[in-house]
């Protein structure tokens, strides 16, 4: 997929795997990031990359799309479930599980004592 098709498809904050320095079926210890979007697509120096959260640039090749349960963006403050009550991650009964795999981990609220260490 090239840059133009990339950003036509995925919007600043979709949800990715990524690996920084090669994937999993090239290496079974490969390093797996789950993460954001930060950036559209771009080229760079003939390939395809995309700034993820923790890293400037990621080729393409190596950047997968997860799909997450609800249309929560937190790079874009958007959401698609409108933070409807039966949304496990929004709704009246949050579900840890299915937070952790749609973001990949728990936010952390800013200001409190875990954040300031």
């Amino acid at each position: 997929m090239n840059a133009a098709e990339f950003n036509a498809r995925y919007p600043i904050g979709t949800p990715v795997f990524a690996y920084p320095a090669c994937r999993p079926e090239d290496d079974p210890n490969a390093e797996r990031l789950v993460t954001f979007t930060r950036s559209e697509a771009t080229i760079v120096g003939g390939s395809a990359v995309v700034m993820v959260d923790g890293y400037e640039r990621i080729t393409l090749t190596h950047v997968d799309v997860r799909e997450g349960s609800c249309g929560w963006n937190p790079a874009a403050a958007t959401t698609d479930c409108d933070w409807d009550a039966n949304c496990p991650i929004h709704g009246a009964e949050p579900d840890l599980a299915a937070t952790v795999a749609a973001v990949g981990a728990l936010p952390m609220p800013v200001g409190s004592e875990e954040a300031a260490s």
